[in-house]
């Protein structure tokens, strides 16, 4: 699965971004505490197994540790929480190539839903294919004009719109993160330029997608959190 992963990680090699935008925040996405807390289980897994070439069962487990001994994750625990489908993850992966569309059409978000997540993910890597020089703070900005019509938009189920503010949530907060750590306009783009955020990114959308509707907001977020050091260590081998 990593050889799949990294086979496509050399696209978006040529592509860079830097962080200008202050905050990943957006108070008025209702699910925005799940990219936050996703990048603090993130920042611990990092500091604690990051380049020791973890398995994806012991990335998952390893972060779920992490996770049930946060106090705001477990605060966030209810009766449909469900431990990281690896499987799933796995089965994710070989999607990449397709946009994430097979991911998109076998989930259970409505029709109106998985438009909406396809066009998500469609943007994200429309943009990572572009050569400009792109600045975070110009998708932090199209992701908060974007959640402002998932918010407004009638044709979404409660749970469509749970799945794809939670993902985009993530995203804004991952891709902060990732380029934060690695990226910047005084990173060389070979180490971890705007194509490392983007993989992350886009990979921690489908993540927490899929995973609101296996357990809700707490399966989302250690799914996303688990997809997101996975796809940081087959970045870093490359």
């Amino acid at each position: 699965m990593k050889k799949v992963l990294f086979g496509f990680v050399v696209l978006f090699m040529s592509s860079q971004v830097s962080v200008a935008q202050t905050s990943p925040a957006n108070s008025k996405n209702q699910y925005d505490n799940v990219g936050k807390i996703h990048n603090i289980l993130l920042e611990e897994f990092q500091s604690k197994f990051a380049g020791k070439g973890l398995s994806v069962e012991q990335i998952c487990l390893e972060t779920e540790k992490i996770a049930n001994n946060n106090p705001e994750f477990v605060a966030l625990k209810d009766e449909n929480y469900k431990p990281i489908n690896v499987e799933m993850i796995k089965n994710a992966s070989q999607d990449f190539k397709n946009n994430f569309q097979t991911v998109i059409k076998t989930s259970k978000l409505s029709a109106e839903g998985k438009l909406r997540a396809q066009e998500l993910i469609d943007y994200i890597f429309a943009a990572g294919f572009n050569s400009q020089y792109t600045k975070y703070s110009d998708f932090y900005t199209y992701i908060v004009k974007f959640e402002d019509r998932i918010i407004a938009n009638s044709k979404l189920t409660v749970e469509d719109k749970g799945a794809i503010l939670s993902g985009t949530s993530t995203a804004r907060y991952s891709i902060y993160f990732w380029d934060k750590k690695f990226g910047g306009s005084s990173q060389p783009a070979a180490k971890r330029g705007f194509w490392g955020s983007l993989l992350v990114g886009v990979c921690d959308v489908g993540g927490a997608v899929v995973g609101y509707f296996e357990g809700g907001v707490q399966t989302a977020l250690q799914t996303a959190s688990a997809t997101s050091s996975l796809a940081g260590e087959v970045i870093d081998k490359k």
